[in-house]
């Protein structure tokens, strides 16, 4: 699948208030703890096209990373 034209593939996390301009389009996931805010120079609404991948943790062109029962030391 070739998606043109996507500002941000992966995911996009804020405590506070999402303020975008232009017309991003998202590939992938938004977490705001506030609100989604238009600015001045907003074109479009903010587009999010849900990456489904996300959900169990895996990011084209990231290594899955596993960790190894007894790989870990634990401090005392």
């Amino acid at each position: 699948m070739l998606l043109s034209r996507i500002t941000v593939n992966g995911v996009i996390s804020t405590p506070g208030t999402l303020t975008y301009d232009g017309a991003p389009r998202i590939h992938g996931a938004i977490m705001v703890g506030g609100a989604v805010v238009t600015g001045a120079g907003a074109l479009a609404p903010l587009e999010v096209w849900y990456n489904h991948d996300l959900r169990k943790g895996m990011v084209r062109g990231m290594p899955v990373v596993y960790p190894i029962p007894g790989s870990q030391i634990a401090k005392v």
